[in-house]
């Protein structure tokens, strides 16, 4: 009989109702939470223009992850020294960074198509110049593209995820970017680049992902022949 007074009085105790209304107004801000993501990502799929963009984004991610995680394997192979290896990651980002100081110079002159086009571009001839060389050494002669398509895909990428997600929603947006490039991509490339490494070897497996990264380009390219992210477009993806 205590117990049960006990239990009467703290259920209805003033801290108990905080309590209990704090537990209610999380469980609905999760729940709206919940519903606006996946509002935003069937917004995402609504029309081929970002499908494709999605597509290849995924498709970079798993050509990026065969560059950073297997390509030393590669060089190796070719006889490049461990000199070589060291100075490529400088030559990139040797690149990079001039590049991405002058971002909003080139976002404004190439527009976000122009950029992501560029980086698929600069992707398939840096991976099928190394399949061609004929010593390690002349791997460094392809770095700076590295440089180019890092910078270029990052500069668009981020202004054509703000073009198509609400501004509340940007950080979710970047975010959703990041998981299918860096995650499903990246997960995608490493499994299937070691199984073809082991079965086709490493001149196969680069020129795959460079025929894979420009066939996802120009699925991009022909759904989005007006310049992403212009007025007009964005409009039109918006009301989607």
């Amino acid at each position: 009989a205590l117990g049960v007074l006990l239990s009467l009085w703290l259920a209805g105790s003033p801290r108990t109702g905080v309590v209990a209304r704090h537990n209610a107004n999380s469980a609905v801000t999760s729940q709206a939470s919940q519903d606006g993501f996946c509002t935003l990502v069937r917004s995402y799929v609504s029309s081929p223009a970002k499908v494709t963009f999605f597509v290849y984004a995924i498709a970079l991610g798993v050509g990026m992850t065969l560059v950073e995680n297997l390509l030393f394997l590669y060089f190796r192979q070719l006889h490049a020294s461990y000199l070589v290896c060291g100075m490529s990651v400088v030559v990139t980002v040797v690149f990079e960074i001039p590049l991405f100081s002058q971002s909003p110079k080139l976002l404004a002159r190439f527009g976000v198509r122009g950029l992501l086009a560029v980086a698929g571009v600069c992707y398939s001839l840096r991976v099928v110049g190394y399949t061609l060389v004929p010593d390690g050494a002349w791997v460094l002669v392809f770095e700076p593209m590295h440089g180019v398509t890092y910078a270029a895909w990052q500069t668009a990428s981020v202004e054509a995820m703000a073009s198509i997600t609400p501004s509340h929603l940007a950080a979710t947006g970047q975010a959703f970017l990041a998981s299918l490039r860096g995650g499903l991509g990246a997960t995608t490339g490493n499994l299937v680049g070691g199984i073809i490494i082991d079965t086709y070897g490493e001149a196969t497996l680069y020129r795959s992902a460079a025929v894979l990264v420009a066939a996802g380009l120009g699925l991009y390219l022909v759904a989005n022949r007006k310049p992403f992210g212009s007025t007009a477009l964005l409009a039109e993806q918006n009301s989607a």
